[in-house]
């Protein structure tokens, strides 16, 4: 004969079930006696929030309201907010939107939306009006920004599908966490530049292409250059910091963070650097001819940077000095 019953959870809420109180309403009943049982058997409060997971502004504020309320003061309140903004359907103005980016098309959804508003009399969110431009674009009903711009096709979003991550707004603790990577154009030169937030031990090396098989032979060459092992490296979007250059960062197991679009200050080390190397070795150094004599020189400028060179967080001492000799013994 074939037994049919209740699941066992059900046995377990029921009792909840019976007088309209939710779980969580008696959970945190539950948690209130416990309170003042441990309370009454003179335990230490700190101990005692420890034990319940609960912090003390919590358990005086449902102690609070269960002396108000009784179990009814335990539910969940209704957060929904007094007063709720009247959703537009996508549907509603997207022949407005339409009619406005064609009548100005190199404005945006910041812009499109003042227009709405002006010439239409509709209010809409930002996000809403974005929605219905991206939805417009896939039908080819309007024509990107980019374009008219001279691109011939807009520039597309970086995929994670690799191990390059996104940028977490994390700082560097240690020496080799976080190491500032990028790349400017001198002349016929390409500068690849890294700093350690942390040192401040500077490396720069030029090579003629700003490729990723570059990018990844300016990564062995920064490993060599450091005395401390290089846990993670922040870049930007640029392709010379792609394929080869994050292949190479997984095979040495070193974590690749790029940074979001139009945020040097996220690169700020490395930005100054920069700044420092265009005035202080290329601009006073004009008649420096051929590539190894170029190189050969900022070698030596490497070295000053790091070792003679002094810096503003360091007056009257260098990098070197201050940073590398006490901080890595």
């Amino acid at each position: 004969m074939q037994q049919i019953s209740l699941h066992k959870s059900w046995h377990s809420v029921k009792k909840y079930l019976d007088n309209g109180y939710s779980k969580e309403a008696y959970y945190r009943y539950d948690i209130l006696k416990k309170w003042l049982q441990l309370k009454e058997e003179g335990c230490f409060e700190d101990t005692i929030y420890e034990v319940l997971q609960a912090s003390r502004a919590t358990i005086f504020r449902w102690q609070k309201a269960y002396i108000l309320y009784g179990l009814e003061g335990l539910q969940n309140a209704n957060r929904r907010p007094d007063s709720v903004r009247k959703a537009i359907k996508q549907k509603e103005i997207e022949s407005y939107v339409l009619r406005l980016r064609k009548k100005y098309p190199f404005f945006g959804k910041y812009k499109i939306q003042v227009m709405l508003k002006t010439e239409c009399d509709l209010q809409a969110s930002v996000s809403t009006i974005g929605y219905v431009l991206k939805k417009l674009l896939k039908q080819n009903k309007i024509v990107s920004v980019a374009v008219f711009c001279g691109k011939k096709t807009p520039l597309k979003q970086r995929r994670f599908d690799g191990h390059a991550q996104r940028f977490r707004f994390e700082k560097a603790q240690n020496p080799g966490e976080m190491i500032q990577v990028d790349h400017m154009t001198e002349g016929h030169h390409k500068h690849f530049a890294a700093i350690c937030p942390i040192t401040k031990l500077f490396f720069a090396q030029i090579y003629t292409k700003a490729t990723s098989a570059y990018g990844a032979q300016f990564l062995q060459e920064m490993l060599l250059f450091f005395p401390f092992k290089i846990s993670s490296v922040q870049v930007d979007g640029g392709g010379e910091f792609m394929a080869d250059f994050e292949l190479l960062c997984k095979k040495m197991n070193i974590k690749l963070f790029v940074l979001p679009p139009r945020s040097p200050k996220l690169n700020g080390n490395v930005e100054r650097s920069n700044h420092t190397s265009h005035y202080e070795f290329y601009a006073i150094n004009p008649g420096l001819k051929g590539f190894d004599e170029t190189k050969a020189k900022l070698a030596e400028f490497v070295t000053f940077y790091n070792e003679q060179r002094p810096h503003q967080h360091c007056i009257g001492s260098n990098t070197f000095e201050t940073f590398y000799k006490k901080k890595l013994k």
